[in-house]
């Protein structure tokens, strides 16, 4: 009996490790592919608008959608992508934070682990107009700096 709680001991210290290490990176990947999924629409929208559209059809709240200006300040593109993604039902694979994209100010670098946040630029900046999208892909909480990924994506 001594020797199957022993094996079933040493089973268990090896086997949680490793779970939570795949747990990890499942989290990690999940929250990866979710900055890429908020970073190409928001490119073909603002790709899109470049071509000489007047406005795109983003979603205000479930199942109603409406036009937005693509002459608008990029700050509105941005609270109006991040309204959009508030109703796409996107869950954080981390299980805390808001999940859905929030927009974001100049200092929104310190996100939880698997939150986005989408910034414009402020009208008549010098380096020109953009929409940034930063996301905390396996930072810790409120880490400012660590484990980021974060993509300007330029509207011309």
């Amino acid at each position: 009996m001594l020797i199957v709680v022993a094996i079933i001991g040493i089973l268990a210290g090896v086997g949680i490790p490793m779970y939570n290490g795949y747990m990890l990176d499942a989290k990690i990947n999940a929250t990866d592919s979710k900055h890429k999924i908020i970073t190409n629409f928001i490119s073909s929208n603002l790709m899109l608008c470049s071509t000489g559209a007047q406005s795109i059809k983003l979603q205000r709240s479930k199942g109603i959608q409406y036009s937005v200006s693509c002459n608008d300040t990029p700050q509105n593109l941005a609270t109006a992508f991040a309204i959009h993604f508030k109703y796409t039902d996107m869950k954080n694979p981390y299980g805390e934070g808001s999940g859905s994209p929030v927009y974001g100010n100049t200092t929104d670098e310190c996100l939880w682990p698997g939150d986005t946040t989408i910034w414009g630029s402020p009208p008549n900046w010098g380096p020109g107009k953009f929409v940034r999208v930063t996301t905390n892909v396996n930072g810790t909480p409120n880490d400012c700096k660590i484990g980021h990924e974060q993509i300007y994506i330029p509207i011309e």
